[in-house]
């Protein structure tokens, strides 16, 4: 028997393109997860924060840095990001989520 971990970025809120400070930290960050966990067998899920909310364009931009920094992991952009009214976005490998759609 075994787990999968799913390591977040430490970041609960809103990523905008504005906010370039914070999307710098998150980066450097994942940098650093992925460069320290990427090779644990159970590392295989990663996603950018939790109940995150904000610009689209920034979060895809982020995933896609970190799967080019590293092809193994599955991305996310996030857990139970928009509080599930999107649902499954276009880009993202998996789904974590407390509920689908509006209702």
């Amino acid at each position: 028997m075994g787990i999968y971990l799913q390591p977040e970025l430490p970041i609960w809120g809103e990523i905008t393109e504005a906010g370039k400070e914070l999307t710098d930290f998150l980066l450097h960050d994942g940098e650093k997860i992925q460069g320290e966990y990427s090779n644990h067998a159970s590392f295989v899920l990663f996603a950018l924060g939790n109940e995150l909310s904000g610009d689209m364009n920034t979060l895809k931009c982020l995933v896609e840095q970190f799967r080019t920094m590293e092809g193994r992991h599955l991305y996310a952009y996030g857990s139970n990001n928009f509080l599930g009214w999107k649902g499954h976005i276009p880009g993202e490998d998996f789904l974590v989520t407390c509920r689908l759609g509006w209702w």
